[in-house]
């Protein structure tokens, strides 16, 4: 950008120096106020500019832009995280729940076969006092 103000600044010269050479007698004072005003509007162009590609506005925005980005990348990568890890909680927490259902079932069973031994158990206690009393006292 500031080469072509450079380039244009020959061409605007001219162009000048041709208008002030038709008007020569009472615009010489104007003209040269003019060009005078031109070469430090095209001073201040150039320093602004300068000021500007020194300022270094525009990387500090691109990276800027390029933090930002990052920063949702990273929460992109936290909430799939987040959410694996919810997924394999919830199935883990089924598991489990699986598990002691089946433990439950498993425990109720084994007390019902519990109940079942003691009642056979006693049973066969009472045929055994059944019997052990027939032996002490035959019958005639």
């Amino acid at each position: 950008m500031a080469g072509a103000v450079k380039e244009s600044a020959p061409k605007r010269r001219q162009f000048e120096n041709k208008i002030n050479s038709a008007d020569a007698g009472t615009n010489s004072e104007m003209s040269q106020n003019d060009a005078v005003q031109d070469k430090e509007l095209e001073s201040s162009a150039e320093t602004l500019i300068a000021v500007i590609k020194s300022s270094h506005a525009e990387k500090s925005l691109r990276g800027a832009q390029e933090k930002l980005q990052g920063f949702f990348d990273h929460h992109i990568r936290t909430k799939r995280t987040t959410t694996e890890l919810l997924k394999d909680l919830m199935h883990t927490e089924e598991m489990v729940s699986q598990k002691l259902l089946d433990l439950e079932q498993q425990k109720s069973q084994m007390m019902q076969e519990i109940e079942r031994m003691q009642q056979e158990v006693q049973r066969n206690l009472a045929r055994s006092q059944n019997l052990d009393s027939e032996q002490e006292y035959p019958s005639p």
